[in-house]
């Protein structure tokens, strides 16, 4: 919280004088419920309910989430170097999971 409030403030002076009165607030209201306080209260539930260990490795899984939507979304190509990452990062979470459950 306190992360993205310090954020807002200190990027407030750059972004006000750019935003008319026509920018749709409720799509950046709605998004930041979403992507801000929902998603924030859904990574905290889960922490609770897995070992801080485990939610640190998911923690490195965002990567190859992000390279994902990319792809998804945007029709971006991922590089060979991303597709040889994400694949280490899922491997490494695989064996480490594995070993947790052992």
């Amino acid at each position: 919280f306190y992360q993205s409030l310090v954020g807002s403030i200190i990027l407030a002076p750059f972004v006000l004088p750019r935003v008319s009165t026509s920018l749709p607030w409720f799509y950046l209201l709605s998004f930041a419920l979403l992507f801000g306080i929902f998603a924030t209260f859904l990574h905290f539930q889960g922490i609770k309910r897995i070992k801080a260990q485990q939610a640190g490795i998911l923690g490195y899984a965002e990567p190859v989430f992000g390279i994902s939507y990319a792809f998804l979304f945007f029709s971006e190509i991922p590089t060979k170097m991303s597709l040889i990452g994400g694949l280490l990062i899922v491997l490494g979470g695989y064996l480490i999971f594995r070993r947790f459950r052992a």
